[in-house]
Formats: C-alpha cells, structure tokens, sequence
C-alpha cells in the first residue's frame, strides 16, 4: 500500500505551496540469498543478497544481520560478505538483511533459518 506524505515549503513571495509525493514501498525490496534456507554451515561463510530499489532511488547499503545484529554491510553489489560462522553458538540462526536507500528509505526482508555446526 502507497504512503502518502505532504511535502510544503515557502516560495519566494508569501504565498505557500504544497506537494504530494507517493513513496511506494513495494518497490523496495530486499532478501537474503545465500546460505540457503535450512543449510548447515560451518568456518567461514559466504552471506548474500539480491535487493531492489524503484527508478526514484539508489540503494546506498544492504546491511546483513544475524539475529538481530548487524555483522556487516555492503556498500557496492552484488551484495556478499565473509562472516566466520564460529563467532555465534552452535544451532539454529536467522539472517536478515536490510537496504538502505540515498533518499532514506529502508526496507528489511523476511528471516531466513540456518544452522551452524562448528
């Protein structure tokens, strides 16, 4: 569903002028790729994402977070990073990630489950 947002500001005279923008999430988006879901991982590991923004934007980071911690972030894609699997416990993980745009917007995917066996 759009979100509609008014935008005013003053023109040179006295006179105030108003706009509508509609900022359309669902064209936002975000998911994580790589480990599969259900995969089990061990050592180091590669974490991936594919992520989309509208034609109004550029996508300025995806930030990758492992149970709600972000570990790291990429600035340029394709969206991967290394992460050694041994710096959280033994079972089951959620990896989300999140896209950051230029002009504000952020949108985070759905968990996807992992589990690592060091």
């Amino acid at each position: 569903m759009p979100l509609r947002a008014v935008i005013s500001s003053s023109v040179t005279w006295t006179e105030s002028q108003s706009a509508i923008r509609t900022v359309n999430l669902a064209n936002l988006w975000a998911r994580p790729t790589k480990p599969a879901n259900g995969a089990i991982v061990s050592g180091t590991v590669t974490l991936a994402a594919k992520a989309h923004v509208d034609v109004e934007g550029q996508i300025e980071a995806v930030k990758f977070r492992i149970d709600d911690k972000t570990i790291r972030t990429d600035y340029v894609g394709p969206y991967s990073v290394s992460w050694k699997s041994s710096t959280v416990a033994n079972g089951t993980h959620k990896l989300r990630v999140i896209v950051v745009t230029t002009d504000g917007r952020t949108r985070t995917s759905s968990a996807r489950s992992f589990t690592v066996a060091n």
